[in-house]
């Protein structure tokens, strides 16, 4: 049986109130950025246009992908580890998709329709590094004040386990960076060519989500 399950109606009360993410806070803030920036017709070098870059390079792109990789990988494998069959009471599939699926195509949509500066690697890292272990602090007051995980993954994990994943997961958004970086950079080159390799991978998006959408719910049906 689950953490989720056990702490009965503690559980119930967590799931009815919206899990904060990161993520979703991160896109929220960065497109209403944007809205503001095209709205205002910002020139290049404006403040404004370079608190946008900065979101989108080192944050928005980065934990954006890495959130939709990890979720859909864990997921395929046992959803009761990071998104319970308990939880479609209350969120329904397509808010599920929303938050973990329709992200990349938004993501690789703004790399091809707008440049982006890129701050220096090293402190772009470090920032990075800061959010992360700012997450990882929220997620281990969550179980010290309620007991629960609020990923049933997490409970499987000794405290040197824990630390191990978490080392991992910020390996994995640097790389994920790196590749924000690079896109970006042959996208808008001078070279035209180079879209075509972002259109390349536009396309193994859209398979990547049609895979989702196909083989997850008769996963879950069979499951059932």
């Amino acid at each position: 049986m689950s953490d989720w399950e056990e702490a009965g109606g503690k559980t119930q009360d967590a799931l009815e109130r919206p899990r904060p993410s990161v993520e979703n806070l991160l896109q929220m803030a960065f497109f209403g950025l944007a809205a503001v920036s095209d709205l205002h017709q910002e020139e290049t070098k404006s403040s404004l246009h370079r608190w946008k870059d900065l979101l989108f390079s080192v944050f928005a792109f980065p934990v954006g992908m890495f959130v939709v990789l990890l979720f859909w990988t864990i997921f395929a494998f046992d959803r009761e580890l990071v998104y319970p069959a308990t939880i479609d009471t209350f969120f329904p599939p397509w808010m599920n998709h929303a938050m973990h699926t329709f992200v990349v195509p938004v993501l690789l949509g703004e790399v091809l329709l707008q440049p982006h500066t890129y701050p220096k690697t090293k402190p772009a890292l470090t920032a990075l590094g800061v959010v992360g272990l700012a997450y990882l602090s929220w997620i281990i007051w969550v179980y010290l004040s309620v007991g629960i995980w609020v990923y049933p993954l997490l409970g499987y994990f000794s405290a040197a386990g824990l630390m191990g994943f978490f080392l991992f997961n910020m390996s994995v958004v640097t790389l994920l960076y790196l590749l924000g970086e690079e896109l970006d950079s042959r996208v808008w080159s001078k070279a035209k060519s180079p879209r075509v390799f972002l259109i390349f991978i536009l396309c193994i998006s859209i398979v990547y989500i049609s895979v989702v959408f196909v083989s997850i719910p008769g996963k879950n049906k069979a499951k059932d």
